[in-house]
C-alpha cells in the first residue's frame, strides 16, 4: 500500500480554503464563512468593546466557538485532500 505524503496533503488542505474551491461543498462553506464573520466580530469586540467589561458574550466563548469553526473546516479539507491524494496513488 502506498501512502500519500502527509506535507503535501496538508499543502493541499490549506489551498482547499479558497472560496471557490470550498463552494463545491457548500455545508463546509458555509462554515468558513461563519468562522470568518466570528474572526471579523472577534477584533470588532476586541477593538471596541475593550473597556466594557460586563457583555452577554465573553471574548473567549468568541475565541473558542471560532477555533472550532476553523478547526472543522480544516479537518474537513485534510480528509478531502488526503482521500484524493489515495485515490490518485492507487495502482
Amino acid at each position: 500500500m502506498i501512502r500519500p505524503n502527509v506535507w503535501a496533503v496538508l499543502k493541499q488542505s490549506l489551498r482547499m480554503l479558497r472560496p471557490d474551491l470550498q463552494r463545491q461543498n457548500r455545508t463546509m462553506f458555509i462554515v468558513e464563512i461563519v468562522a470568518i464573520a466570528g474572526l471579523i466580530c472577534i477584533v470588532l469586540k476586541a477593538l471596541i468593546h475593550s473597556a466594557e467589561r460586563s457583555s452577554a458574550v465573553s471574548l473567549a466563548s468568541f475565541i473558542s466557538l471560532d477555533a472550532w469553526l476553523f478547526l472543522t473546516v480544516m479537518a474537513a479539507n485534510f480528509v478531502t485532500a488526503f482521500a484524493g491524494a489515495h485515490r490518485t496513488n492507487r495502482p
